[in-house]
């Protein structure tokens, strides 16, 4: 599928596409090896971010639970970095990241991590993201949920430029 538009809701974790490679080396390096070398693994990752350099990237819009930003993933160098990344990713054109509040109460997405990627016309997939493995889903009926899910989540989240102030605090709070 040639991806027109991106829609991921990340509760947890930084979502691949926006990793800096200290993030994901520490994401992807936890746990029992599975037996893929770690280099290769976060070059990988790395290197699936090249879609943001196409002659026409993708619009993505991603949704991040503000306690994304809390968890210790590395060190706190490694989350200062990868919060200063958040915004200057936020401010390209196709790219909208917005910060979904601890205090907007319970809500569907709390449940866990999912991508809808589509291409605008007819083909549309869901990736949703378990502890054991991500799986890819076609189902209309689940595509339809999933879609409401997000755009309920959307509603929620902090507006564009406050999200950029969100993260400006972020990455300075990290360097203290």
């Amino acid at each position: 599928m040639t991806c027109c538009v991106i829609r991921s809701w990340q509760p947890l974790l930084v979502p691949g596409l926006l990793q800096t490679p200290e993030y994901a080396r520490a994401v992807l390096g936890w746990g029992p090896d599975d037996g893929a070398d770690l280099n290769e693994r976060v070059t990988a990752r790395m290197e699936r971010q090249a879609i943001f350099d196409r002659e026409t990237p993708p619009e993505v819009w991603i949704l991040l639970h503000e306690a994304v930003l809390s968890y210790c993933v590395g060190a706190p160098d490694v989350m200062r970095k990868q919060a200063d990344h958040l915004a200057q990713m936020a401010q390209r054109p196709r790219i909208t990241i917005q910060i979904v509040s601890a205090n907007a109460g319970p809500y569907g997405g709390l449940s866990g991590a999912f991508a809808i990627a589509s291409d605008g016309l007819s083909d549309t997939a869901i990736y949703l993201e378990t502890g054991v493995q991500g799986m890819t889903v076609r189902d209309p009926r689940l595509i339809t949920r999933a879609l409401s899910m997000f755009d309920h989540l959307r509603a929620e989240a902090l507006p564009r430029s406050q999200t950029q102030e969100f993260l400006s605090k972020t990455g300075e709070r990290w360097s203290e």
